[in-house]
């Protein structure tokens, strides 16, 4: 992963502090190198130059960013080496007329490489950059669904005068664009945005807001916090013709339009092939220069990925998991469970418990954020990253998009309930019975609770209501809903619903380290198959994630294979509410009405919207942070020790 930005304006400058200005400000993606390209149509003049991070290589043959040089067309890049660590893996790289800059990792960059060579293509380097770029060369546009892997590719084409955005299938890499009347901007990161185009900043979207506020929901249909930046829509591209600024948009990846049924394709039939692709997919993403290590929760899906690294490599890979002191949250016995199985190939580390020092460092995590975010769990994740790299990790192997991809999560089972109803006729009584067969006991009749609730209007909270019409200042600008099918309600979670966030999100605190993320998970080929596959295999007699379960369970221990509750990465939000009272109301304290939210009435109620919704009160905390950071651009740590000591 690295970071990448640029611009193409309507009329040349001679300036190139802007250019610069963007990528300092993406310096965190890609410490290992720096790389400039400008161009001027005019006068088809050009110019590579170098940074004080380029590779010491270069500097012999390349200059710096002059002060001036006139120009239209500019790239700048940040580079975080993973393959082929040297200097051949600069950029921006050219060849033809074409030239590169992109974020991320193509894994099968070895086998397109062979199939170019076919075709008559020589290769300078072993990079997957130089495959991507002769893979346009050759391909055009058409060569961003051949590709496997995590991406954000911006190419000029000097001869057709086009600049070209993508993004891979799942939107993996982020992408962030703005356009006005003096050009276009883009950039992995939104403050690259803000800088280049200052009257922005104070341009919210206020659909993106409520979205996030009321419905818990972020990055639906790619949108962001600011009206005028945009993120380009994941398995997309957009061209844009250097002379007019137009834009061409066009998709080249979707989800698969509907699932197989039973008879279509047999469970003996589908795990044999789900079991190949999945290890394919690890396969492939150890394909790097650096240290690999694998976060190992003690959870179905890291356990999975670790189980098969472990019986098709010999090289013993790094593991690290958290152990936590309560039990509901602890998977721990359940990671030793795994090494226990496996005691010469994976190097464990436990780190015992994990502190969440968000509130005290959120002036620096705000501003990496860059918007606000669902969980205060998310720094802890950034934590999680920080001590694997003080181990010399550069990249962590992790099982994220299981739950997504195999019906893990159990709000899953309310449509697949539905779906059976539909499918087979059955009646509330015989919903209520399957409903506490799959769950058991208390869980089962909550389900029955939700479903009363959702659908009659049952146990409504009336004074949780009367508070929050205090703390909101108007409605909704919409209701989004989930689905009541079963495969749509799931191609919602993993794009608009859910998805877009987590890998935004995620890419946002693992690459501020930086760490590369890898998630075998979510490799295309296997989401193309998942999404086909029955319901059925997905959930069976009330197991989620069935077929993985199948095809682990001869690699795995039985206790963690059949184990029917999952915990995910844990946070006690009673606990963190109180803890960090003192601190959430001194940097909050002298905001009182911000679009939406009045923000004295959320601290008056703390601690009733602790208690009664824990999850609205930190994204109102949440948005009020991002609001006194990104928006008024207040420094939340002065602010924090002067309302402190008051």
């Amino acid at each position: 992963m690295c970071g990448i930005g640029g611009y193409i304006l309507k009329k040349s400058t001679v300036r190139t502090s802007l250019l610069r200005q963007m990528t300092d400000l993406i310096r965190h993606r890609g410490p290992d190198d720096e790389g400039y390209f400008m161009y001027n149509p005019e006068n088809r003049k050009s110019l590579f130059s170098l940074g004080h991070d380029s590779h010491p290589v270069l500097q012999k043959d390349l200059t710096h960013l002059p002060e001036k040089f006139s120009h239209r067309v500019a790239f700048g890049h940040r580079r975080y080496s993973i393959i082929a660590l040297g200097p051949e893996g600069h950029q921006p790289m050219q060849t033809a007329d074409f030239t590169l800059i992109f974020n991320g990792e193509i894994y099968n960059y070895p086998e397109l490489r062979e199939k170019l060579r076919g075709k008559g293509y020589d290769f300078q380097t072993v990079t997957d950059t130089e495959v991507l770029l002769t893979a346009f060369q050759e391909y055009g546009t058409d060569c961003f669904a051949m590709l496997r892997g995590q991406f954000a590719i911006a190419v000029y084409d000097e001869k057709k005068g086009t600049l070209t955005l993508a993004r891979d299938q799942i939107g993996k890499a982020p992408l962030y664009f703005t356009v006005n009347e003096q050009g276009l901007f883009f950039s992995s990161d939104i403050k690259p945005l803000l800088a280049a185009v200052p009257g922005i900043r104070k341009n919210l979207n206020i659909t993106a807001i409520s979205d996030f506020l009321y419905a818990g929901i972020r990055d639906f249909a790619h949108q962001t916090f600011w009206d005028d930046i945009r993120s380009l829509p994941s398995g997309s591209y957009c061209m844009i013709d250097v002379n007019t600024l137009r834009m061409t948009e066009e998709t080249f990846y979707r989800l698969p339009a509907a699932r197989l049924t039973a008879k279509d394709i047999s469970f003996d039939t589908a795990l044999p092939i789900f079991s190949d692709l999945l290890q394919n997919a690890l396969h492939i993403r150890m394909r790097a220069d650096i240290p690999i290590g694998f976060t190992l929760s003690g959870g179905m899906d890291s356990s999975a990925l670790i189980a098969l690294y472990c019986n098709n490599y010999d090289t013993p890979v790094p593991a690290l998991t958290v152990r936590f002191d309560n039990p509901k949250h602890n998977e721990e016995p359940f990671a030793r469970k795994v090494v226990k199985r496996y005691p010469d190939k994976i190097q464990h580390t436990v780190i015992n418990g994990m502190d969440n020092k968000l509130i005290d460092n959120a002036d620096i995590f705000v501003s990496q954020a860059e918007e606000p975010f669902l969980s205060p769990n998310a720094y802890m994740g950034h934590s999680l990253q920080k001590i694997l790299q003080s181990k010399g990790i550069g990249i962590n192997m992790f099982g994220a998009g299981g739950d997504e991809l195999l019906a893990g999560y159990p709000a899953y089972l309310k449509q697949y309930l539905s779906y059976l109803i539909n499918s087979k006729k059955i009646s509330f009584r015989e919903y209520s019975g399957i409903a506490k067969m799959m769950l058991g006991g208390r869980q089962g009749l909550d389900l029955i609770g939700h479903y009363l609730k959702k659908r009659m209007g049952i146990g409504v909270n009336n004074e949780l209501i009367t508070v929050l019409a205090d703390v909101f200042t108007q409605s909704p600008v919409r209701q989004i809903l989930p689905s009541a099918d079963f495969t749509e309600v799931m191609k919602e979670k993993f794009t608009d619903h859910q998805m877009n966030f987590w890998m935004r999100n995620g890419n946002k605190y693992f690459m501020s380290v930086p760490m590369e993320m890898r998630a075998p998970f979510l490799d295309v080929d296997l989401v193309d198959f998942c999404f086909q596959l029955p319901p059925e295999y997905l959930i069976h007699n009330g197991w989620q994630k069935y077929i993985l379960r199948k095809a682990t369970e001869k690699i795995l221990p039985r206790e963690v294979v059949w184990r029917k509750y999952k915990m995910g990465f844990p946070i006690d939000m009673q606990q963190f509410f109180q803890a960090e009272k003192t601190k959430i109301h001194a940097l909050l304290c002298q905001i009182n009405t911000i679009p939406f939210v009045n923000m004295s009435v959320v601290l008056k109620n703390y601690d009733f919207l602790a208690r009664n919704d824990a999850g609205l009160l930190w994204r109102l905390i949440s948005y009020g942070l991002w609001y006194k950071k990104m928006v008024l651009q207040e420094n939340l740590t002065a602010g924090l020790i002067h309302n402190t000591i008051n």
